[in-house]
């Protein structure tokens, strides 16, 4: 009896050629190599390098330069070679992996209380968005790497497949910042900033320009979000243009008094995307920007500087934001009502905005 043909496949990945086997073809990952949990070669041909990854990256820094607050990951014609199959199959290995994230993120993967409060939020943003659940997944396998040796290099070559499906589920999903999206993205940043620091000082690299390239890559992503701007953001960034014109004070004097407000909003806007979820405003708020403030701006504080006092009055605003906590109480109200006598007349109109805020909620 005749033999019926079988049709063979010129595409097939390098595991079912070596094996023998039929292959689907399927990208990226071919349904065999899936189910034998192997790093198939049509995912190992388009790992992200730095060759064909291109991160564009926009924040606002304690320096003080200001950028829109968008953040997009574009990937070059390089990496996306195959479209991204509607649905992912799912396979004994990232149910591991979901089931090391969810075990331990409470203690190994977010050391910071306030990120393992809101541990709970995060799941939901999983499922409905598949950029932020491959790159939990990759993150998840990244650590375990590290926690079983015996089997780094296969935690390790999961990582980079989940972390490669991410980077397009990103580029496709996600064209502009918006109000669905700002808090999986959000989160999504800080992951792959987080998995990039690893890579790079795990990885041995002997070229230098390679390594520095890779952890400014690293930290431009950790930056991604320092917080979406709003009204007491915008407020602050009004006095800081006003004090740069004052001809009330010397032109050092303005620089310090400049970098004082910029330090002042980055503090406001990281607790921002840190409350995120909760809404509530933590302590660190209260005690962050003290620290950070220059030796020279307090000298202008204890000469009763107008426009140092000024910047003061809208500290005040931050305290009050920390109202419930019992240490704080009504600080912000004490302070502005004990700065608004002493205010010169120049600078009291900037007074009715803060007063507005703290006096309405009082």
């Amino acid at each position: 009896m005749l033999r019926r043909s079988q049709r063979k496949s010129k595409g097939s990945c390098a595991h079912c050629k070596k094996r023998h086997i039929k292959c689907d073809e399927s990208r990226p990952d071919c349904a065999n190599c899936t189910k034998a949990n192997l790093q198939c070669s049509f995912t190992a041909s388009v790992s992200p390098t730095r060759k064909n990854i291109e991160f564009i990256t926009s924040f606002q820094s304690p320096g003080g330069r200001s950028h829109n607050n968008e953040v997009s990951l574009v990937a070059s014609a390089n990496l996306v070679q195959h479209p991204v199959p509607p649905t992912s199959r799912v396979n004994l290995t990232h149910l591991k992996l979901f089931h090391h994230f969810i075990s331990n993120a409470n203690r190994s993967f977010f050391p910071d209380k306030i990120v393992t409060d809101s541990y709970p939020d995060i799941v939901p943003y999983m499922f409905s968005h598949p950029f932020l659940c491959h790159e939990i997944l990759a993150i998840s396998a990244l650590h375990l790497s590290t926690c079983r040796p015996e089997r780094f290099q296969l935690y390790r070559d999961e990582s980079v497949k989940l972390q490669t499906k991410a980077l397009r589920l990103f580029n496709d999903s996600v064209k502009k910042i918006n109000s669905n999206n700002l808090i999986p993205a959000f989160l999504y940043s800080g992951l792959l900033g987080l998995h990039f620091i690893s890579d790079t000082f795990s990885i041995p690299n002997h070229s230098f320009d390679c390594f520095i390239d890779r952890l400014v890559q690293s930290i431009r992503l950790l930056q991604g979000f320092v917080g979406q701007p709003d009204e007491i953001a915008d407020q602050f960034e009004r006095l800081r243009v006003a004090i740069s014109k004052s001809a009330n004070i010397s032109l050092f004097q303005t620089g310090v008094c400049e970098a004082a407000i910029r330090q002042l909003s980055w503090v406001y806007c990281s607790e921002l995307s840190s409350n995120t979820f909760d809404k509530n405003y933590y302590p660190r708020i209260v005690t962050s920007w003290p620290v950070m403030i220059s030796t020279e701006y307090t000298d202008l504080l204890i000469n009763r500087n107008s426009e140092a006092l000024v910047i003061l009055s809208y500290y005040a605003i931050l305290l009050h934001k920390c109202r419930k906590f019992w240490a704080v109480g009504s600080s912000g109200q004490i302070l502005f009502d004990a700065l608004e006598p002493h205010i010169e007349k120049t600078w009291k109109s900037w007074l009715a905005w803060p007063k507005s805020i703290i006096h309405k909620s009082t």
